[in-house]
């Protein structure tokens, strides 16, 4: 009797020594491509708002990060020069809503 391709992989196998839980699977995964620092990244994005407010937020065009700087386009020069003063500071709260050192510097984009 020939055995459809449902019935094969529904067949429970006995475990060996080749299995793994899914949890350290995926891990490994995160790991390989390096996912829970681009977790991180898009956590801190997401934050971007919150912990700025509204009024720096609705002048933030456009922001993105790479190897570690995030990287800002603001409209307005007074904010821009804001953001500027209080580089430091806004490092170390975004670093501090993802738990780890993700943001090494703050680069401003005309």
């Amino acid at each position: 009797m020939k055995k459809s391709l449902f019935s094969t992989l529904t067949t429970t196998n006995p475990p060996t020594n080749n299995t793994h839980e899914l949890k350290e699977v995926v891990l490994n995964v995160f790991e390989q491509f390096d996912l829970q620092r681009k977790l991180q990244e898009t956590h801190i994005l997401n934050c971007w708002d919150q912990l700025m407010g509204e009024a720096i937020a609705q002048k933030t065009e456009q922001m993105f990060i790479r190897q570690g700087k995030l990287y800002l386009k603001i409209s307005s020069a007074v904010v821009r020069q804001e953001i500027f003063y209080a580089k430091t500071e806004i490092i170390k709260a975004l670093n501090a809503a993802a738990d780890e050192t993700i943001i090494e510097d703050l680069v401003l984009l005309g």
